[in-house]
């Protein structure tokens, strides 16, 4: 091994990727949310080049977009429960967190069922990652007043998810997006 310091690198960076995945691996419910969130989080880089140059030099914006993502996943029901899971207040509809989460349900269900289910998710993904949008997606962030009633406040509940359980948060999304 001694001869040997690219294998050296190797297994060494296969350790530390190992020590820090072992908490997930190791629970299959946190396994199957840190997979899901994986997959979404390379779909969105395999559809959106600017957020995959963000994510791959770590911009600092990518630390608000990422979180922000999973909540309009569970706008979606689609989060598999890992808001709950780091910010459990959001589930709670008695707390400030729950009530602002129960109001973008409803003003985000007001736009699937307008603009149509796969539409309005590109458009609202589109937005909260800040790449262009079309002339005719400007007209409906316009028309629903999307940027105010929902943008703002995803990015808001996006601060408090990360903050909530901070070191819990910040290894979650290290390997989610190692």
């Amino acid at each position: 091994m001694k001869n040997n310091n690219e294998l050296v690198e190797i297994l060494v960076e296969f350790e530390n990727s190992w020590s820090q995945g072992l908490t997930y691996f190791l629970d299959t419910k946190k396994m199957n949310q840190l997979l899901h969130f994986s997959q979404v989080i390379e779909a969105t880089a395999e559809k959106h080049k600017g957020f995959a140059e963000q994510l791959e030099q770590r911009d600092a914006e990518i630390f608000l977009v990422i979180p922000s993502l999973l909540i309009l996943k569970s706008l979606e029901n689609d989060d598999k429960d890992i808001c709950a899971s780091f910010h459990p207040d959001m589930a709670d509809l008695t707390t400030d967190s729950g009530k602002s989460m129960g109001n973008l349900k409803k003003i985000y269900e007001k736009g699937r069922k307008k603009y149509g289910i796969y539409d309005f998710y590109n458009l609202m993904e589109k937005l909260l990652i800040e790449v262009d949008v079309t002339d005719e997606e400007k007209r409906i962030v316009t028309e629903l007043d999307i940027e105010r009633t929902l943008v703002k406040d995803i990015k808001g509940l996006a601060m408090m998810l990360s903050r909530f359980k901070p070191a819990d948060w910040n290894k979650f999304l290290d390997v989610v997006i190692k």
